[in-house]
């Protein structure tokens, strides 16, 4: 955890590993089921929700030290497709740094995740920073599902950190956590924690998941 770049304090460093354990995640709620409060999750108040002004977000970029090296993984992990790589520019608000970028395409979509080089006026790799990405998350097709998808990622020699995993459900049948879909995630080589799910809840199909 220490090479990890994304802050836990040293408590939640220790207790991480318990949380994958139905009984420790009932303890860590025991105080708010005693109150006679319900913790909440997104689809709780699925009901309620007005209609968002956006579809969907077409595209994400994120800080990396060595193009390649994480070009490589997201097309072995993903199956993300490298469209095409430019020349060093020189950044926009940062004089003297320069980024390159690397356009990568989802099955459906092209440029959907754009991994960027930064580097110093002496042209030395800027890393990515504790500041910067955590988590981001990629939808797989329900026709893969998650554990045919785990198994492929560890056929291909890919650590699994977490899951395969069924989100807001109630133990044992899934983790108890907010999310509403099937899930496995990996940290990519600068860290970043990917989450590759399917079988999401959504406004429209979570009264017929969970009557």
């Amino acid at each position: 955890m220490a090479n990890i770049p994304h802050h836990m304090d040293s408590f939640k460093t220790l207790i991480s590993p318990l949380m994958k354990k139905p009984w420790a995640r009932k303890l860590m709620l025991l105080p708010v089921i005693l109150a006679g409060k319900k913790g909440s999750n997104k689809t709780d108040n699925y009901e309620n929700f007005h209609p968002s002004l956006i579809n969907s977000v077409e595209q994400l970029s994120i800080y990396v030290t060595n193009i390649q090296k994480s070009s490589a993984f997201y097309e072995k992990a993903a199956g993300l497709i490298h469209n095409r790589t430019c020349e060093p520019e020189p950044h926009p608000f940062k004089d003297g740094q320069t980024l390159r970028c690397c356009y990568m395409d989802a099955k459906e979509q092209k440029d959907s995740l754009i991994l960027i080089e930064r580097r110093d006026d002496n042209g030395e790799i800027i890393k990515p920073t504790r500041t910067q990405i955590f988590h981001l998350a990629f939808e797989i097709e329900d026709s893969v599902g998650t554990i045919e998808f785990t198994n492929q990622l560890k056929a291909k020699g890919i650590k699994i950190s977490y899951g395969p995993a069924i989100h807001n459900d109630i133990p044992p049948n899934g983790d108890g956590e907010s999310g509403g879909n099937h899930a496995v995630y990996a940290y990519d080589p600068d860290f970043h924690y990917v989450e590759f799910f399917s079988n999401m809840d959504t406004i429209d199909n979570f009264k017929e998941k969970y009557s």
